[in-house]
């Protein structure tokens, strides 16, 4: 790391920011005539200054993670088209400030709601600044966040729908109601769907989460449910992005496969609920799978193997999965196959 000096202090950086990660995206495969990289300039981890300075806890935060985004945007801005400011801010907040299983590992679903606001509010200004910022370079900037997004539906009980409500509201509605304010585009992660039902639990918002019964999953548990996808599409095309003119991007998809029995079937199936979109008037206009090779998963470590290549994290060893070549003819072919096997 390395010492870049904001106004009146220092603040460290990774150094890659204005060396070797310029490089990288000069000669990045990602970067095309119709579109160059997105860079996610928050993804979970937090660097020691941010957390110096209170971590999402309060507006001290702001204005060092605004700094930040500028030396970024400064260093790599003319290489670079698409921002997300904040990944998945719902889920860091809720497993770092409410379940505790991250860092800092917090227990307080006050704490969560005292992080929404420094988030909004962060987006908020780091979406001015990058558009400042590259409007002097002359580039037309597009801004925006990636959030988590799932189909919550009510199981068992009267309580039921008011609690699946109540999750969705708070874990999504709030987070993409207010940060699509700023953005250029709507940004959706899907992968699954859990049912919903009541529970006297404060922290999970009085709910306890399951999946369906006998319902397909992935290597982690999760439901896979492609018809989730077409679902939650509709409902922030209607109530969101067709009333601000801004467009949908799928800025994550994916599944957790080791074995690699059924990436293929889950990339057609979920692929073809596009189809269905645009068939009925709402088009997506980029889409983004999770994950090019496998990476660290986090609390999961390097055990949850979402990569279209395989990595041997021993020898750093990668090699394409079937359902990488599967991918790879889709895109070439502009055809999502009706017959495939799993």
């Amino acid at each position: 790391a390395s010492a870049i000096t904001g106004r009146s202090e220092s603040l460290p950086m990774i150094t890659a920011t204005g060396g070797a990660g310029r490089f990288s995206l000069m000669g990045s495969p990602y970067r095309t005539p119709r579109f160059g990289p997105l860079v996610t300039l928050h993804h979970f981890t937090n660097p020691v200054w941010l957390e110096e300075a209170g971590g999402w806890l309060g507006d001290a935060v702001i204005p060092r993670f605004v700094r930040y985004v500028e030396r970024v945007v400064e260093s790599v801005g003319d290489l670079v088209d698409g921002w997300v400011t904040i990944n998945e801010p719902s889920v860091y907040l809720l497993y770092g400030y409410v379940f505790g299983t991250w860092p800092p590992g917090r227990s307080s679903v006050a704490d969560y709601f005292r992080g929404m606001r420094t988030m909004i509010a962060a987006h908020d200004a780091a979406y001015e600044a990058i558009h400042r910022l590259q409007e002097r370079c002359g580039r037309i900037a597009r801004v925006g966040v990636a959030h988590h997004v799932r189909v919550f539906d009510p199981v068992g009980g009267v309580a039921s729908p008011l609690v699946a409500n109540v999750v969705r509201r708070y874990s999504q509605d709030v987070f993409l109601r207010r940060m699509s304010r700023r953005a250029d585009y709507l940004g959706i992660n899907y992968y699954t769907r859990d049912m919903v039902s009541a529970a006297w639990s404060p922290g999970t918002l009085f709910s306890r989460r399951s999946v369906a019964a006998g319902a397909p999953v992935n290597d982690l548990g999760w439901e896979i449910y492609p018809q989730g996808l077409y679902r939650v599409i509709r409902r922030y095309h209607d109530a969101i992005a067709k009333p601000l003119g801004i467009p949908i991007w799928i800025t994550e998809n994916g599944t957790c496969d080791a074995a690699d029995r059924f990436r293929s079937r889950y990339i057609a199936d979920h692929l073809a609920q596009l189809v269905l979109l645009s068939a009925d008037g709402i088009p997506v206009e980029r889409y983004y799978h999770w994950t090019r090779m496998d990476n660290f998963e986090w609390a999961e470590g390097e055990s949850a193997r979402f990569g279209l290549y395989e990595v041997d994290f021993a020898t750093g060893t990668r090699t394409l999965r079937p359902s990488g070549e599967i991918y790879r003819r889709i895109c070439a072919e502009r055809v999502v196959p009706a017959n495939l096997s799993p």
